[in-house]
């Protein structure tokens, strides 16, 4: 049984709402965390302007360094 199931998409059309110094992005995964980064690298986005909020250390590790933060929930 698929419990569920991510389908990575380009970020194109969310790359001007990423561009902002007030960006937060929730991470739930790290498929996605790493997806998002590679994504924030080829539209050429500033990492240091965007924030993250991970769910576990895992999933902030899968998205790498250079982030202007990047928050972890507790266990």
């Amino acid at each position: 049984v698929i419990a569920y199931r991510s389908a990575p998409l380009p970020l194109d059309p969310l790359a001007e709402v990423l561009a902002g110094d007030e960006a937060v992005v929730l991470l739930h995964s790290a498929a996605i965390a790493s997806h998002f980064a590679s994504e924030c690298n080829r539209l050429r986005l500033d990492l240091s302007t965007i924030a993250l909020a991970a769910l576990a250390p895992r999933i902030a590790a899968a998205a790498g360094p250079g982030w202007r933060a990047c928050h972890i929930a507790p266990y």
